[in-house]
């Protein structure tokens, strides 16, 4: 349940929100891990570090809800999950006979087996897919802190994971033009955040939204 210390990739002042056009496609060209775990950033809006620190036991079925760590604000929470992630989930777990303590996203085999995928593994994954997408890396010039430092080329990417992440921050905003309640499901400290995406806080309506966000991501 415990996340690491956020992302570990600063992204771009110009990060864009993830197209909706382009995630079903996104879906298709994924191989199985990486296409749960962007059905799972797609349609809650956790971030990468939490999905992955997910565990089989952290998931209650019954009440459609994920207990997990917010990162960067070390407090645990829970949220409501849409039925088609859960039962995504459901026949990963199934297919995977994963136990109660194991990590939903864990290695299958090699070296590190039993450990959960990392944060580096899945950006490597996802610039690989995103430049099939056509969603292709800018670059940038830089210059170093020394004013003598010769100028350097840094190649970044218009998007990243955390895009899935806006992409569902911006359709919360949009159903319920409350900022309140998508900082709120976002788990953000402040309003302020909400911004960059674009006082009713309870479970119920958070998963009367969610759903509504599956609907029209999963048809676009």
């Amino acid at each position: 349940m415990k996340p690491d210390n956020g992302r570990k990739v600063n992204p771009e002042k110009g990060l864009k929100v993830f197209p909706l056009e382009k995630f079903q496609e996104l879906l298709n060209v994924a191989n199985p891990l990486c296409r749960l775990i962007y059905l799972w950033a797609g349609l809650t809006g956790l971030r990468e570090c939490e999905i992955l620190w997910i565990r089989v036991e952290d998931i209650n079925f019954i009440d459609n809800t994920l207990k997990y760590r917010v990162a960067k604000r070390n407090i645990i929470t829970e949220r409501q999950i849409p039925n088609i992630v859960l039962e995504k989930t459901k026949q990963w777990i199934k297919k995977h006979n994963l136990t109660e303590t194991d990590f939903l996203f864990k290695i299958q085999k090699g070296r590190y087996t039993g450990n959960r995928y990392h944060e580096k593994s899945l950006m490597k994954q996802t610039r690989k897919y995103f430049d099939l997408l056509g969603l292709s890396q800018k670059k940038i010039m830089t210059r170093k802190k020394s004013k003598n430092s010769p100028i350097k080329s840094t190649a970044l990417y218009y998007y990243t994971f955390h895009s899935l992440r806006h992409m569902f921050g911006t359709l919360f905003y949009k159903l319920t033009l409350d900022r309140n309640f998508t900082a709120w499901s976002l788990r953000h400290s402040n309003n302020q955040t909400v911004d960059t995406y674009i006082n009713i806080m309870n479970y119920e309506k958070e998963l009367e939204i969610t759903t509504k966000i599956q609907k029209i991501i999963l048809k676009s």
